[in-house]
């Protein structure tokens, strides 16, 4: 008889996620701001950071937004450091089983090289 443990759905779903992405995403939770593109908005928002790859970055919001919105983005990513700025689109939102809040997946689209760059060279020293 087989006594190998099964993985349960959400863990088996994460992992195919994880397959799907094209970048290692870093566990990274940390202050970072955002404001709305097509909305012409002038005032950045507090949201915090869950997670960031060169690719993109999931956080945590009080509004929701709606599929494909396009975002500025800051990033700091360590102190003393000038922040990570770049553009997205939002890629996926999940209200989260507590108060209201949203998780948001973020996916970069306008990251230049220099940016791009610090992100991974953040990544590298993290996993040292």
């Amino acid at each position: 008889m087989a006594t190998g443990l099964k993985k349960g759905d959400a863990e088996m779903e994460n992992d195919a996620l994880e397959e799907r992405r094209r970048h290692h995403r870093f566990n990274f939770s940390n202050p970072m701001r955002y404001k709305k593109i097509e909305t012409h908005g002038k005032e950045f928002k507090g949201s915090l950071m869950r997670d960031i790859s060169v690719g993109g970055a999931r956080m945590t919001i009080f509004e929701f937004l709606p599929l494909n919105l396009r975002l500025a983005a800051e990033i700091p990513l360590t102190m003393g450091a000038r922040p990570v700025r770049s553009t997205g689109r939002v890629a996926w939102i999940s209200k989260t089983a507590y108060g209201d809040q949203y998780e948001v997946g973020i996916e970069f689209t306008g990251l230049d090289p220099d940016d791009m760059g610090q992100i991974s060279e953040f990544i590298a020293c993290q996993r040292t």
